[in-house]
């Protein structure tokens, strides 16, 4: 999920989401928890790049 504010620049949040996506790392913490209360949760490196590309589509405008 995105924290996307008027004041943001989509398309460089974008940006960054990409560069992210591209880095090598091991944990990945999240700003805030779900609604559910977990704060935390077991991954490997093609779910974390799964969760990094879904953030950016629901900011793009078509």
């Amino acid at each position: 999920m995105a924290a996307l504010l008027d004041s943001s620049d989509r398309a460089e949040y974008i940006k960054s989401l990409e560069l992210i996506r591209g880095l090598d790392f091991d944990v990945m913490v999240p700003w805030a928890a779900s609604l559910d209360g977990t704060y935390y949760g077991f991954t490997d490196k093609s779910d974390i790049g799964r969760r990094i590309d879904e953030i950016p589509k629901g900011m793009r405008r078509e």
